[in-house]
């Protein structure tokens, strides 16, 4: 091909690249000053192309380097008619400073080169924002003596031992244990650190524990064990966020991530400096603002505080669209840096499934003394959307912290925390929690979580191989995928005769989403496409719904948002049921994130699909009382360890997988690499 515009048009009509990619390239040529020569606008041409369908890709930028290897676009065809239409890549900066369209940031352009990578101007601009905006955040505050003694009184009520708990869980499992594992037992209960096991003595415990009076000497066990012979971590990150602006605390599932922030509000609630304080709670979907808003609910009955306090957190969680107060069909929001959000503290969970869109949007409308709180799982899945701005600030986490940090914390936890090397002030702010309260030793769904997040074949054999009662692996073939599915049925079938009975509606919802089967491609015969349609097949065979051949509505069908109608309050990720009213019309049921029920025409719904399967990207912020999880007889580039985990750790109770264990095994290999400068950016 004799110039690049020929070699991109091709790509375009062979639909290897976008025809925005071809566009974009072609705008660019037509800006450059004319002192260039063909082979260095064929040079632009093609840096271009690249930026824009890398971003489709999800990546921010595009490295240099990668430029340089000229492998791009997803076809290695394409190095050896890219090679000769390009000046030798010595001389590429050159080129760039004299083209007139590439910029340092300084000025607006319509790209950027860092010198290390490119960008399109946007998200370049939305990037340094972000990064400027979370180191900012991410000094500790200059507290008092006083504010510090307030804070571990606040942290010592709200985290304070159960031992009563304790020693009944103890006491029910002490006569079918043997002392070492009744240690072992007594010692994760009380969050024992490994090194200070050894300061234990062992024999005094073991006798007191078995001793008849034991309830009555609960107070001899923190003579044995002291405070400071343990870490708690969720108090760890509760105290670590008191002290600054931004805090992230990660962990995977049953780790208390809301528990933790639970308390955590109210103790900044409680060292309060104004009776003007606001509390604001958000998730990327409908879906996740109400398992927030209900885990936060069920959290606060258990807090010991007082009412005036309980009343100042919030049960209510929104999305973050709704929060950001979004303009119909317009990509701009009411709140922004012109307009900042009423709030003294932010909380946003799920806050992986966040695009750096999304979350610079978020932190410009931030208050400046605002505090931020990101909760999430940095082994989930990324935003479907460009840019892993979780995962990138996670990427810092340290074992330890900073010198600073250490002096404070363990004034106000009672703890001896471990120091880590090169340990600042930005990973001060990252917190994350180690035990888990859902997945114990003896759960399947934990350890398959587990296994597969160490990326070894064999951990994974050694968990499916060991009986856990919680998980069944299946091997996949053509009976086996029959089975499954009906299997799968079996469960469906109860939110149906529910319906049948003419049951109350919240029993329906409720019903429905105790099971889910999840799939990882919409295509293929493993795909939520033909899966749904297998799945109405089997219902309607059995005389549980009633298929029309006029309309794709019926009495049971459940449907799933698929895009943001902000004036219907609707959003991506809800999940409604089609049912008939008293009146004898059909209408969409959705449950409220108050627990009530707003109800619409099957016509005035946006963009919807059936949802008997969804995809593992879309059951993000949800679990599953019995999951399903369906892998692709083949791999394929989504096939990665952060979507295997995902979907395992939506299972709330039992998890059946469907699977070939080649896949299993290649997928738990493979982990997403975005392309970003966010991680260099927060350490500049």
């Amino acid at each position: 091909m004799n110039s690049m515009s020929d070699l991109l048009k091709h790509l375009y009509k062979e639909k290897k690249i976008r025809p925005l990619d071809y566009q974009f390239a072609k705008q660019m040529r037509s800006l450059c000053g004319g002192n260039l020569d063909k082979k260095e606008v064929d040079l632009v041409m093609y840096i271009s192309a690249l930026v824009s369908y890398e971003y489709s890709l999800s990546n921010i930028c595009v490295t240099k380097e990668k430029a340089e290897e000229l492998n791009s676009f997803g076809q290695s065809v394409v190095q050896e008619n890219i090679r000769g239409l390009l000046p030798d890549p010595k001389d590429w900066d050159n080129v760039i400073s004299s083209s007139g369209v590439f910029g340092n940031g300084n000025e607006v352009k319509p790209l950027v080169f860092d010198g290390e990578r490119f960008y399109l101007y946007r998200n370049w601009k939305m990037e340094t924002e972000v990064s400027n905006s979370i180191r900012t955040l991410s000094k500790p505050k200059c507290l008092s003596k006083k504010q510090l003694i307030n804070i571990k009184k606040s942290l010592d009520k709200l985290f304070a031992r159960n031992l009563d708990l304790m020693a009944q869980k103890v006491i029910e499992a002490s006569g079918s244990l043997s002392d070492e594992k009744l240690f072992g037992n007594i010692c994760e209960l009380l969050d024992v650190t490994e090194e200070n096991k050894k300061r234990i003595d062992k024999k005094k415990l073991i006798n007191l524990v078995k001793s008849e009076d034991f309830q009555d000497n609960l107070n001899k066990l923190s003579t044995i064990i002291p405070e400071s012979y343990c870490i708690n971590w969720q108090k760890v990150s509760a105290a670590s966020a008191l002290t600054r602006q931004f805090t992230v605390i990660s962990g995977g599932p049953g780790t208390g991530k809301t528990t933790t922030v639970s308390k955590l509000l109210a103790a900044l609630i409680e060292n309060r400096n104004t009776d003007d304080y606001t509390i604001k709670l958000c998730a990327p979907t409908g879906k996740a603002a109400a398992r927030l808003s209900e885990s936060i609910s069920k959290a606060m009955e258990e807090l010991p505080i007082e009412k005036g306090i309980k009343g100042l957190i919030p049960t209510e969680a929104s999305t973050i669209h709704r929060l950001l107060g979004a303009i119909y069909k317009k990509a701009d929001f009411r709140h922004n840096r012109k307009n900042k959000l009423h709030l003294d503290v932010l909380v946003v969970d799920e806050a992986s499934m966040i695009d750096l869109s999304l979350m610079s949007k978020l932190i410009e409308a931030l208050p400046d003394n605002a505090v931020l709180i990101l909760l999430g799982d940095k082994d989930q899945l990324a935003s479907v959307e460009a840019g892993s701005v979780f995962g990138d600030i996670c990427g810092f986490i340290k074992d330890g912290v900073s010198e600073k940090q250490k002096e404070i914390l363990d004034y106000i936890t009672n703890y001896s925390l471990p120091i880590g090397l090169e340990s600042n002030d930005f990973t001060d702010a990252l917190c994350v929690l180690r035990k888990s309260y859902r997945f114990h030793k003896d759960s399947g769904v934990g350890q398959l979580a587990y296994a597969v997040n160490s990326g070894k074949e064999e951990n994974i054999a050694k968990v499916i191989n060991k009986g856990f009662r919680d998980i069944d692996v299946i091997d996949l073939s053509n009976e086996s995928h029959r089975k499954f599915l009906n299997g799968v049925s079996d469960h469906y079938s109860e939110y149906l005769e529910h319906i049948r009975n003419n049951e109350e509606i919240l029993k329906v919802l409720t019903s429905f989403n105790k099971s889910r089967l999840l799939c990882a491609t919409r295509e293929g015969e493993c795909g939520i496409k033909t899966i749904n349609e297998k799945i109405e097949t089997i219902l309607e065979s059995r005389g549980l719904i009633s298929r029309s051949n006029t309309s794709a509505w019926y009495v049971g069908r459940p449907v799933m948002i698929t895009k943001n109608d902000h004036s219907l309050g609707l959003y991506n990720g809800d999940i409604g049921i089609c049912m008939r009213s008293d009146d004898g019309k059909m209408y969409v049921y959705f449950e409220a994130i108050d627990g009530g029920l707003r109800r619409f025409l099957p016509s005035r719904l946006p963009i919807n699909e059936t949802i008997y399967a969804m995809t593992i990207h879309k059951s993000q912020g949800s679990e599953f009382e019995f999951t399903y999880m369906l892998l692709p007889d083949k791999m394929s580039p989504i096939m990665t360890r952060e979507l295997v985990y995902t979907g395992i750790t939506r299972a709330k109770g039992s998890l059946k997988l469907c699977c070939i264990r080649q896949v299993l095994n290649k997928s738990s290999r493979l982990i997403t690499t975005r392309s970003s400068g966010l991680s260099e950016a927060l350490t500049n």
